[in-house]
């Protein structure tokens, strides 16, 4: 005993968790971060085009900037707006996180990264694994470069379920882009969700293909265990249509 007692004494006790690291985002946060950025791109265009629902730089309600697209988050908490220019920025968006009370730990900041710079290497080496050595050769010394975007559209589309989407994804992320769901895709990840109702999943694919679902939402789906869940994942299309198929968010 004593000598057991005297080893543990020598070599230390196992390092406590860092439990100041970031967690890693699920893929409900990045379905999540990658609406509040669209919702950050419909702003600026309301600004220009769009004045009369503009006051000091800032849309007036967030109903006009979520105008078309869903107005609650992948939990089905309202989408958060605040006029601040101390960003640089006149209108912030924000999501109130899983657990839906604004202003906690897991809120969902669209003006800050929501994966560290280094993120990007994970989608890389999945590309790597995917397509091969030769595939984006420079993929992570251009991840280096390139701003908190790029980070998490890379690391992201290394989530894909599909290798088959994995390079076009990498390769539209690499030159700035945000990557489009492939439809098939989302057709078998629906299946699954849907338990093989194949009118659902027609419905879902239909969508899909008029609204052009972006890539975090596909992740988001094929994470989702109910079909209410995945409805929730879509983010970027009127959800009238969940109502029929997977009840109201």
């Amino acid at each position: 005993m004593l000598l057991l007692l005297g080893t543990t004494l020598a070599l230390g006790a196992p390092p406590a968790p860092d439990e100041t690291a970031a967690a890693e985002p699920t893929p409900r946060d990045r379905a999540a971060w990658s609406m509040l950025g669209q919702l950050d791109d419909k702003a600026v265009l309301m600004v220009k085009h769009l004045p009369d629902n503009i006051d000091n730089g800032c849309p007036t309600d967030i109903a006009w900037v979520t105008w078309g697209m869903a107005k609650t988050d992948p939990w089905g908490n309202d989408f958060q707006m605040k006029c601040d220019d101390s960003t640089g920025r006149k209108a912030l968006f924000s999501s109130s996180g899983p657990d839906g009370m604004p202003k906690t730990a897991d809120d969902i900041i669209g003006w800050e990264p929501l994966v560290e710079a280094t993120a990007c290497v994970s989608g890389c080496e999945r590309l790597r694994i995917c397509a091969g050595k030769s595939a984006a050769p420079d993929c992570q010394e251009t991840c280096k470069k390139a701003e908190s975007k790029t980070h998490f559209r890379v690391d992201t589309c290394g989530l894909l379920a599909d290798c088959t989407g994995v390079e076009s994804c990498v390769g539209s992320a690499l030159r700035g882009y945000g990557g489009m769901a492939d439809c098939k895709a989302f057709g078998v990840a629906a299946a699954s969700t849907f338990g093989g109702n194949k009118a659902a999943v027609a419905k879902l694919k239909k969508v899909c293909e008029a609204d052009l679902l972006h890539v975090p939402e596909l992740v988001c789906v094929e994470d989702s265990k109910t079909a209410l869940d995945a409805s929730l994942c879509h983010l970027t299309v009127d959800r009238r249509w969940a109502t029929d198929i997977g009840g109201s968010p």
